[in-house]
């Protein structure tokens, strides 16, 4: 895992593509630009961990998966657990997404304080309008609470 988001493109995107870069630039950026949401996604799954440790002070917060799940945020103690999806995609994220995270939090026997939700496209009205307290929606401005 790479602490250092210059060196996380590096290896990403200008290493692999070093000879592609050096011989035809124009395609080179273009395989980048195409690329660059995918890798834009995973940023900002490791940002929201990130907020999540400093909403919350705990540490370690990281993403789980097994043959049947997977969660990009996790944290599970004896005191309190998290669990959230992050989404970084073009369309928001609807109350399904919620159900299933909730599926997930029951199939790793987990009884969850807060399901944290990422979207860079906002929430549905149907999720918006849920109104459990331990479920909170976030966005990219989000963030500027810990700026």
């Amino acid at each position: 895992m790479f602490t250092s988001n210059y060196t996380r493109f590096y290896f990403y995107f200008l290493k692999p593509n070093e000879k592609l870069i050096l011989n035809d630039k124009e395609r080179a950026f273009n395989k980048i630009i195409n690329n660059f949401s995918e890798y834009l996604s995973f940023i900002y799954e490791l940002a929201a961990c990130e907020y999540a440790q400093n909403k919350f002070n705990i540490f370690n917060v990281s993403s789980i998966w097994g043959k049947d799940y997977e969660c990009d945020i996790y944290y599970n103690n004896d005191d309190f657990c998290l669990l959230g999806e992050v989404k970084y995609k073009g369309k928001k994220i609807c109350l399904k997404t919620l159900n299933e995270l909730i599926n997930k939090a029951k199939l790793l026997n987990l009884k969850v304080d807060y399901y944290l939700l990422f979207s860079n496209s906002g929430f549905s009205n149907n999720l918006l309008a849920n109104k459990n307290n331990n479920v909170l929606c976030k966005d990219i401005f989000s963030f500027k609470e810990f700026l």
